[in-house]
């Protein structure tokens, strides 16, 4: 699997991580075949990145690293976005800071 800019991505890529936006809604599914509709709807959508099936140029080492990183940033945008409404409530200000810390890998939250 490698990240690839909507830039680069070229018809028969195969979608190798679901694609969603901030809110969580799945814009496309993984495993299918990217055609040039599907480019220009991701580019219109303002996505910037997507996994596609592949090697890593990066090597062995980075392509290990790196979708975790991503990872722990959706979904620390996707805890923002749950959260958003209900910060004003102690309690789940707590809850929220703890989630996120525990994502991010702070062992201070």
């Amino acid at each position: 699997m490698k990240k690839v800019t909507t830039n680069d991505l070229q018809p028969g890529m195969k979608i190798a991580r679901k694609v969603e936006n901030k809110a969580g809604m799945v814009l496309l599914p993984e495993g299918i075949e990217l055609t040039e509709a599907h480019i220009g709807r991701l580019k219109k959508w303002g996505i910037e990145e997507i996994y596609v099936e592949g090697e890593d140029e990066g090597g062995a080492g980075s392509a290990d690293m790196v979708p975790d990183l991503t990872i722990s940033e959706e979904f620390i945008a996707k805890l923002d976005h749950k959260f958003e409404k209900v910060l004003d409530d102690p309690i789940m200000q707590s809850i929220y800071n703890a989630v996120k810390a525990a994502a991010s890998g702070d062992s201070q939250g």
